[in-house]
């Protein structure tokens, strides 16, 4: 391998690691959230904090949600630091196919993540590329509308999967057995 691939190799298990440290921090406060929580929309409470003032503590459901978007944020930097040195994965490809639409319906987002889940890339977006009602892009609101139609439960386990796929893929190509 090259020092970048060395680089990149470091950089993506590093990622990895504190991906999966906030996933477990979001599992165990699963367990004691309250199962009418997980199986709300996302946009039925995306704005429930609207009159909340900046000294008012987060909430175990804050909590949960902040951990799963931190992990969901490492897992799409590292599909980026493997597509950098040509180790794209079929959810990155899905993705970008997607986001280089002007427009897309949701039947074709439902289509497009039945088998291949590009959830971390569409809860990252809302996080750390939110553009503002009724401006940008047409693709990014339509994925932003199919990501606030899912549950707390599919968001879960939808961050799991990509967290087993990722570590999957790490696994391939900067863990082999050295002779």
């Amino acid at each position: 391998m090259s020092k970048k691939e060395d680089d990149i190799g470091r950089e993506v298990k590093q990622l990895w690691r504190i991906a999966n440290y906030y996933f477990c921090e979001a599992k165990s406060l699963k367990t004691n959230l309250q199962p009418k929580f997980l199986k709300q929309k996302i946009s039925e409470i995306a704005d429930n904090q609207i009159n909340a003032t900046i000294e008012t503590q987060p909430t175990e459901e804050m909590k949960f949600s902040a951990h799963l978007g931190s992990c969901a944020i490492r897992l799409a930097t590292i599909e980026e630091r493997l597509c950098s040195c040509g180790k794209e994965s079929k959810r990155n490809k899905t993705y970008n196919a997607l986001r280089q639409l002007s427009d897309v319906s949701q039947d074709t987002l439902e289509k497009n993540t039945q088998n291949i889940n590009i959830f971390h890339f569409l809860f990252r977006n809302i996080i750390a590329h939110k553009e503002p009602q009724g401006e940008g892009k047409k693709v990014y609101q339509e994925m932003e509308k199919f990501f606030k139609a899912r549950n707390h439960d599919e968001a879960y386990s939808s961050i799991r999967k990509s967290l087993e796929e990722i570590k999957s893929d790490i696994e391939k190509h900067y863990c082999k057995a050295k002779p």
